[in-house]
């Protein structure tokens, strides 16, 4: 019985379990069954979110492609375009390559060639340096055979102060050969062609050159700028212009304006400053200063270098080891330099304000004095060791003047006097010269003293007679030419070079000149075109 129970038991237990069993399994299949739901819902969402995602991907891959499309197409045409300009560059540095190795062996080639030239170029230098010392020497050997005194003579125009009638015949007629000039001597009583009276004396003279009224100042210049030269290598020269009063000296050494009317001085200073240029690039240093004086009454005036009133104290002294440029004391220097013209035009505007002139019958602004224009060029190259001092003197001499053609009386004849006074003595100077006599007399007049370094055998001198065309001047015409004619036949002997050892400066004055030092290290000269004449 207890069997029984006990089985009974346990087929209840089995039935409670069975159907605990039976409820859990229902739960569980509901839950599935819930889940399954859920999963269908949650897979119908994700099947539609599917559907979604794939119509956005068809859409992002249409877009892609077509982007990839374009994209592609420009990267492309990018490369091809890189490729193209990388081929392009090479080739470029090909070039390159082969032109530098070209110019690297240009270069080569020139280096080459410039060691050659410069070897020439150094043989040629030397051989210049030593034909300049050679054409120096002949040149000046020429100027001593020539003679250092030259004579030049110049016939001006008729000018309507003249009053000359149409068609009058000149007085003095300069002759084709340049080197000889004719005077003649009419009696207007006996009559003769153009009524200009019969010819009754005819002289004839000849010179180192005789200009026509034709020539102008650039034709005169031409043939003095070679005594200008000469300064400018060391000589003591002097130029001086000599005639009657209205003769045209005054026009032939100062000119007028800025054109081709200029006279000698601006000209001379226009050549100096082309040499000083052209030298100074071969180490060559300069100094240079100007001075200009009057000799009025046998008085020394300061001219444009001073404005003081005439002075006394204005004394000459001659002495080359006081170091100063100027013979004259107290004489104010002007430091100059050649290539500014507007300085030059200046000092000359400033002289001529200066200048003592007078109006006599002869000539309205006849000039009262004797004017002194005088460059002082020193030159030192410290290189070469050389050292060289010159002084070019450009004199406007005062109008000789007969007295009973000028009218002079009072102040004018006090003036007349001491210009035909000066005038004769320096007519002396050169008689003596001419005769080599032992005594030659500068000290007779304060123009020749003031002038006897290029007077003298230290120097050179060019006269240059100026002559009015007309009948009423032959007399004094016929004087100018019988004195130039004198001059002409002077001889100063060897001119004297200032050349020094230059272990100085150019502002050391008191070392003794000597025409002994060697010229090969002397700047060159500047060539001049010139005319040779005989004499």
């Amino acid at each position: 019985m207890a069997m029984e129970v006990a089985q009974a038991l346990e087929a209840e237990r089995g039935r409670t379990q069975r159907a605990e069993a039976e409820r859990i399994a229902a739960e569980t299949a509901a839950a599935a069954e819930q889940a399954q739901k859920v999963l269908r819902t949650s897979l119908r969402a994700a099947e539609e979110r599917s559907t979604e995602l794939e119509a956005e991907a068809r859409t992002l891959r249409e877009a892609m492609q077509s982007a990839t499309s374009s994209v592609t197409q420009e990267h492309l045409q990018e490369l091809t375009r890189a490729q193209e300009h990388l081929q392009e560059l090479t080739r470029a540095q090909g070039d390159l390559d082969i032109a530098r190795v070209r110019l690297a062996a240009l270069e080569a080639d020139r280096l080459s060639e410039r060691q050659r030239l410069e070897a020439a170029v150094a043989e040629l230098d030397g051989k210049v340096r030593d034909g300049e010392v050679q054409r120096r020497k002949l040149h000046n050997l020429v100027q001593e055979l020539r003679g250092n005194v030259r004579v030049y003579a110049r016939v001006r125009p008729f000018l309507p102060d003249d009053q000359a009638p149409a068609g009058a015949a000149p007085a003095i007629s300069a002759r084709g050969d340049g080197v000889s000039c004719v005077i003649v001597k009419r009696d207007a009583q006996r009559g003769g062609d153009g009524g200009s009276g019969a010819v009754v004396k005819t002289d004839t003279f000849a010179f180192d050159r005789v200009f026509p009224p034709s020539a102008g100042q650039e034709a005169v210049f031409a043939e003095v700028s070679e005594f200008v030269q000469s300064a400018l290598d060391g000589y003591n020269v002097c130029l001086f212009s000599y005639g009657q009063t209205g003769s045209g000296k005054t026009h032939t050494v100062v000119g007028s304006g800025a054109g081709p009317m200029r006279g000698i001085i601006p000209r001379a200073m226009e050549q100096v400053g082309r040499y000083k240029c052209s030298l100074e690039k071969q180490g060559w240093a300069y100094k240079m200063s100007a001075s200009f004086l009057e000799i009025y009454n046998e008085q020394r005036a300061p001219g444009a270098a001073n404005d003081a009133s005439y002075d006394a104290r204005h004394e000459i002294k001659h002495d080359t080891r006081s170091g100063s440029m100027s013979p004259v004391t107290d004489l104010t220097l002007l430091p100059l330099d050649p290539t500014d013209t507007g300085e030059v035009e200046r000092i000359l505007e400033l002289a001529a304000r200066h200048r003592a002139v007078g109006c006599t019958s002869m000539n309205a602004r006849s000039s009262r004095s004797h004017s002194v224009f005088t460059l002082y060029m020193r030159a030192s190259n410290a290189a070469a060791g050389s050292a060289l001092r010159g002084a070019l003197h450009l004199v406007d001499l005062a109008g000789s003047e007969r007295l009973d053609r000028s009218g002079a009386t009072g102040q004018r004849l006090k003036e007349t006097q001491a210009i035909n006074k000066s005038l004769s003595a320096l007519t002396d100077v050169f008689t003596a010269l001419a005769n080599k006599t032992a005594h030659v007399p500068f000290r007779n007049s304060k123009l020749t003293y003031l002038l006897q370094p290029a007077l003298s055998g230290e120097g050179k001198t060019l006269m240059m007679v100026n002559l009015s065309p007309t009948d009423d001047s032959y007399s004094e015409s016929l004087c100018s030419l019988r004195f130039a004619s004198q001059v002409n036949q002077c001889e100063l002997g060897r001119a004297k070079r200032n050349i020094r050892d230059a272990s100085a400066t150019i502002d050391d004055g008191a070392s003794t000149c000597s025409s002994s030092s060697s010229v090969a290290s002397l700047p060159p000269r500047s060539t001049i075109h010139r005319k040779t004449s005989s004499r």
